[in-house]
């Protein structure tokens, strides 16, 4: 007679520690993929205060709006009565620029502005100032007895986190007068403490004729994404664009947020 031997029995205990631990492994698990994608999102919401100069065409594709955007903004639009009594108003968001120009004496030397953040072939050179370092550049630009503000050359515009604006200011073309003034196409979004704000501008002059046809010529063309601070400015500097007079264009342009009041939010 044959005895088998009695199987061998798992201790409660035992098993119980095992689905723990595999339980704790599945949190585990989880809670690291939470941490990688909350540390990601914070790397993209992170304002990081550059400055990339664009081509027109770079320009057109960044401002397209995506296949989702007409969808989007028709939800928007729809609950904006219901969520309107349970959120804040978002902050508006005051985009300002102003047209200089000056004798060569005035460099970037002169006005403390540092290595600039970007350049490109044409000569334009960008700065990104935070707001004490812009209101110092401002005061800087008024009291510089060569500079001369281009008031008419100037902008202003006040819009809602990504809604898209566009201003010209000019003479308005006709038959056989091309359009002469100031354009621009901007969007600007909030980022946190800051705006990310994406602008094409150009700047033309109509020019005494040589001939019977009317000759324009640019004096300042920029297309630029960059993200300002709350308050800060860019700064763009174009050298001896059209000019044989050895002039050079600065534009500033200075962004803000400001409440449902129009009062500017930065102390």
């Amino acid at each position: 007679m044959t005895t088998e031997p009695a199987a061998e029995s798992k201790s409660p205990v035992a098993v119980s520690k095992r689905r723990l631990s595999r339980l704790q492994k599945v949190l585990l698990t989880f809670i690291l993929l939470f941490a990688v994608v909350g540390v990601g999102l914070i790397a993209i919401r992170r304002p990081s205060n550059q400055v990339l100069l664009l081509t027109s065409d770079q320009f057109a594709q960044q401002a397209k709006p995506g296949p989702l955007a007409g969808l989007k903004n028709s939800v928007r639009n729809f609950a904006a009565p219901l969520w309107r009594r349970f959120r804040s108003p978002s902050p508006s968001i005051k985009v300002t620029g102003q047209l200089w120009t000056d004798v060569p004496s005035v460099a970037e030397e002169d006005l403390h502005l540092g290595d600039p953040k970007a350049t490109n072939s044409t000569g334009l050179d960008a700065w990104i100032l935070a707001a004490h370092e812009a209101d110092i550049l401002r005061e800087q630009l008024k009291t510089n007895r060569s500079s001369l503000h281009l008031g008419a050359n100037g902008f202003a515009a006040v819009n809602a986190s990504g809604l898209r604006s566009s201003i010209f200011r000019g003479n308005p073309a006709r038959p056989g007068f091309p359009f002469t003034g100031t354009t621009f196409d901007l969007i600007a979004k909030q980022i946190a403490g800051s705006i990310q704000l994406t602008l094409e501008t150009r700047v033309t002059e109509a020019l005494a004729p040589s001939t019977n046809a009317l000759s324009v010529r640019t004096n300042f063309a920029a297309a630029f994404i960059a993200t300002i601070p709350d308050g800060g400015c860019l700064v763009l500097e174009q050298k001896d664009f059209g000019e044989p007079d050895g002039k050079n264009y600065w534009m500033v342009v200075n962004v803000e947020l400001l409440d449902a009041k129009g009062k500017r939010i930065r102390p």
